[in-house]
Parts: structure tokens; C-alpha cells; sequence
């Protein structure tokens, strides 16, 4: 019974996946990667019912409960660190494998990439999404249940998310309440950029990359040519201001043309 008790004693002092991987270390990485899908998409499918069942508008279920799970999980681990001592070292050396010369990161983001290019051009679940987004009346009608497809999105983001963060967790070797506090921001503007109308209804994968690496070379820009951390924080801003307006007018002239041609 001594691994139940420094797993009781890790619990009750940082509540994180490294200190599960020290508390179990013969566990090895595959009960963190289920405990990150499963949590993540646990939360996700919360905000879901949020949307689905209460009619609330999804921006603000995805912030307002954004900011309660980093007040719960503070007042879990009452703001203690994980620390690279405190992580096993396959918990760490995951992420950092390396396979054709690439890194596993880099091979699970091409292929989520592929998996997510080739779902919302050929399932029914893609469709429904964005035939909701466009017009949810018109979906309804059309005997699309908009919300339960709004629904299963959140469930997969949010255990794509919950991967991600144990991903991040690992290849930084730190985990905190704080981390990638603001990141939110920058997701945000990389699918307005990239296409993603803040509306829902069109947007496609391969945008969003483009937009991710547009802010991924900004970001990394920006601090080469010696700009500072308040004047990046003002170019998000106003990248995500002038993506929301280009995209409303591009929508207002969509609706123009069709009411011309009816």
C-alpha cells in the first residue's frame, strides 16, 4: 500500500499529471494520456450541455468556464508547482521522442491536421456543424440538431485540449495554475485569420493553420526586432479587431449577392 499513499500525499499537494507520474512511476505515459482525453473531454462536454441545453452563447460559456476551472484547480493545489524533479522521466521524454527527424509533437500535429482536413469535408457531423453555424433556424428545420452537433464538437476539443496540456506540461517539464494564461488570445486571432467566422458557419483546417503559423512568426518576430510585451499584446488586439471586421463584412456582402439574386 505504499504507492496509494504517496499517490494520496501527491493528490493532496499538487493535483497534476506529474505528480501522479511520480507517485506511480511504473505507470508509464498511457494512464496520463487517458486521464488527459477523458479529463479534457469531460469539461469540454460540459461547456457543450452549457450550449446545448441552456441556449447560452457559446463564446461566453467557453470563457466564463475558462476562467472557473483555473479557480478550481488553484484552490486544488492551493497555486503549488510541478517541477521537473517532481515528473517521471518518461512523463517528460514523451513529447521529445523523435521519429524521421521530426518530433512527436510535430508528427501529432500533422496529424490532426490531416485527421481534421479530411473530417470536415467528408462527415456528416462537419455539415451539420456548419450548416448550424450559418443559419441555426434554417438548420433546424432542415432536421439538424444543432445543438447536440455543437455538443460533440465541444467533447473533441476539449480532449484535444486536455492531450495538449499535458503535452505542453511535459516538454516545459512545469506545470502551474497560470500557464498559458493569455493563450486564449492568440488562438482566437489565428481562426479569425485564418478564415473562422466568430459566427460559426465557415472556416476550414487548413486556415486555421495558416493562421497559427502567421501568429507563430509574428510572435517569434516581434521580439527579435526588439518590440516589447505590451506592444505585442496591442497587435493581437488589433489582428483579432480587424480579422472580426473583415469577416462581418465579408458576410454582410454574402448576404448582399443572395438577396440580389432572390
Amino acid at each position: 500500500m505504499n504507492w496509494l499513499a504517496r499517490l494520496s500525499d501527491a493528490s493532496r499537494r499538487d493535483f497534476a499529471f506529474g505528480a501522479l507520474t511520480l507517485a506511480l512511476p511504473g505507470g508509464g505515459v498511457v494512464p496520463v494520456l487517458l486521464i488527459s482525453l477523458l479529463a479534457g473531454g469531460f469539461l469540454g462536454a460540459f461547456n457543450g450541455l452549457l450550449v446545448w441545453k441552456l441556449r447560452l452563447p457559446p463564446i461566453v460559456v467557453t470563457l466564463g468556464t475558462m476562467s472557473i476551472y483555473r479557480g478550481v484547480i488553484y484552490l486544488l493545489s492551493r497555486g503549488a508547482w510541478v517541477n521537473e524533479n517532481e515528473m517521471s522521466p518518461a512523463f517528460t521524454a514523451f513529447p521529445r521522442l523523435e521519429l524521421l527527424g521530426l518530433s512527436l509533437l510535430a508528427w501529432l500535429s500533422i496529424l490532426l491536421v490531416a485527421a481534421f482536413i479530411f473530417a470536415l469535408r467528408r462527415t456528416r457531423l462537419a455539415r451539420d456543424l456548419y450548416a448550424a453555424g450559418g443559419n441555426p433556424h434554417a438548420a433546424e428545420y432542415s432536421g439538424i440538431d444543432a445543438g447536440r452537433a455543437q455538443f460533440i464538437a465541444y467533447t473533441i476539443c476539449g480532449a484535444i485540449a486536455g492531450l495538449c496540456g499535458y503535452l505542453w506540461v511535459a516538454r516545459f517539464a512545469v506545470a502551474y495554475t497560470d500557464i498559458a494564461l493569455g493563450f486564449e488570445l492568440s488562438v482566437i486571432a489565428a481562426c479569425l485569420i485564418g478564415g473562422v467566422s466568430i459566427a460559426g458557419g465557415t472556416g476550414s483546417a487548413v486556415g486555421v493553420l495558416l493562421g497559427c503559423l502567421f501568429i507563430g512568426i509574428i510572435r517569434s518576430a516581434l521580439p527579435l526586432v526588439g518590440i516589447s510585451a505590451f506592444w505585442q499584446m496591442f497587435i493581437n488586439g488589433a489582428v483579432i479587431l480587424v480579422a472580426v471586421l473583415l469577416s462581418a463584412r465579408q458576410r454582410d456582402r454574402q448576404g448582399q449577392t443572395l438577396e440580389a439574386r432572390a
